[in-house]
């Protein structure tokens, strides 16, 4: 799995979605869980986001059908989904912690690292979000992270949230030992992340082993 892998299999999720146009919470589970495992999460969270754009500014049953028939090692990637779909909505950020970090990987994708969520827990947490979209949007460039994360409010949770990405997402430059370095004194933030990831892969079944290697490396801080 690539980052642009990852991509594609989130891409994939939204279109199987919106093509279900009448379709039910089960039989959106079954038609993903035909995909590969290691494509499931990402395919996911695109139906979450699908789904939440299509209940537009008012929460119909869909998403809310679609979170309760989910196993519950699945629903961090439906709630992500979700937060995703609330900040394409243009909504004020959700409550719930997962969906604020879909919420910020949207806003990450879109507006980089500003944002003006009202209070800090939100922020903290929208931050970390904002943290992994930075690695998709680098293409997994540890030197032009570094050089955005500088100076960033939130340095923390926006390195947590790269670790995290960088593991569970895929590392295709090969830049984990020079993403730990480049840290400095995040590198304990990064390797918090990595093992959110790793922890992530465990619940639905063995890692990927290239998961496990780039854990293998960022747990080290």
């Amino acid at each position: 799995m690539s980052l642009e892998a990852a991509k594609a299999a989130f891409l994939e999720g939204y279109r199987i979605a919106r093509e279900g146009e009448s379709g039910t919470g089960a039989g959106l589970l079954q038609a993903l869980t035909r995909l590969d495992p290691h494509r499931r999460p990402f395919a996911l969270e695109g139906a979450a986001m699908a789904w939440r754009l299509r209940e537009g500014a008012e929460v119909r049953p869909l998403s809310s059908e679609l979170l309760d028939r989910t196993p519950m090692s699945l629903r961090p990637f439906v709630l992500i989904g979700i937060g995703c779909g609330v900040a394409r909505l243009g909504l004020d950020p959700p409550e719930d912690p997962t969906a604020l970090d879909g919420y910020g990987f949207h806003q990450g994708l879109t507006s980089g690292l500003s944002g003006g969520e009202t209070t800090p827990g939100a922020a903290k947490r929208v931050d970390r979000g904002r943290g992994r979209a930075l690695w998709f949007v680098t293409g997994g460039d540890a030197r032009a992270v570094r050089g955005a994360v500088e100076g960033a409010r939130n340095a923390d949770e926006l390195w947590r949230g790269i670790g995290t990405a960088c593991t569970f997402a895929g590392d295709p430059r090969g830049h984990a030992p020079l993403l730990l370095r480049l840290a400095e004194r995040f590198a304990p933030q990064v390797a918090a992340g990595s093992a959110d990831a790793l922890e992530l892969w465990r619940s639905l079944g063995d890692p990927p082993a290239r998961a496990a290697d780039v854990a293998a490396i960022l747990t080290r801080a």
